[in-house]
């Protein structure tokens, strides 16, 4: 069942149908199917094939978190911080990104360095936090690399190394992080870092963050 919504999904042998493809994922998805279930659940909260409904997503993505997936952990940890079709409860959210991190999802472990560092839901745990913010920047979790570099700017449970930050920033710009890309834009634009035309490679990284939501930021 799984399959037949997928070759609906991509067109394979069939006619490409959204409507039909969900039909087939959700028959999956109430076999059991945990892949199923997450697919599910993502179309439901992008609206492919079926209307909105972030209520009927959080309760897939509950299913398949029940069967140890990771990702759909992460997903609902992402609804019930942000209040999304659920209570919002930011420890709840903390706790299931833990639980996703330790089953090895990159953005989950990120995003629970993060969590740590910020105390989102949590008391503030420097260690934590870096642990986590390195598992995922092995990956090349984007936000991982970025929370990385800020650690090393900061000298915040490491010693400060301006130079090993910044490899770690460069590395976020290059896996597509709107975050790192304004904050090397910030430091080429004021003259931290080196640059043949500062002003226009500034530029360039802030449109990139911006067509990610990022933003343009001051030098003060």
């Amino acid at each position: 069942m799984f399959n037949l919504g997928r070759e609906y999904r991509k067109g394979w042998g069939v006619g490409k149908n959204e409507t039909e493809a969900f039909t087939w994922y959700k028959r999956a998805a109430e076999a059991g199917n945990d892949r199923a279930q997450n697919t599910v659940a993502l179309a439901l909260l992008q609206g492919i094939g079926v209307p909105v409904n972030e209520a009927e997503a959080a309760a897939w993505l509950r299913k398949a978190a029940e069967r140890n997936n990771p990702e759909a952990m992460t997903m609902l940890a992402e609804l019930i911080a942000t209040g999304k079709g659920v209570t919002q409860d930011l420890t709840k959210a903390a706790s299931l990104y833990a639980k996703a991190a330790k089953l090895g999802n990159s953005f989950a472990q990120a995003r629970t360095g993060v969590i740590y560092a910020d105390a989102i839901g949590v008391n503030r745990d420097d260690t934590n936090a870096l642990y986590w913010l390195r598992q995922a920047a092995q990956k090349n979790e984007p936000e991982g690399l970025y929370g990385l570099s800020l650690f090393y700017f900061q000298g915040r449970v490491v010693e400060q190394d301006a130079k090993l930050a910044i490899e770690h920033l460069k590395r976020a710009v290059d896996v597509g992080s709107a975050n790192a890309e304004v904050l090397l834009g910030e430091m080429i634009r004021c003259g931290f870092e080196k640059s043949a035309d500062p002003m226009h490679e500034a530029m360039l990284l802030y449109e990139k963050a911006a067509q990610r939501n990022g933003g343009a930021g001051s030098c003060a």
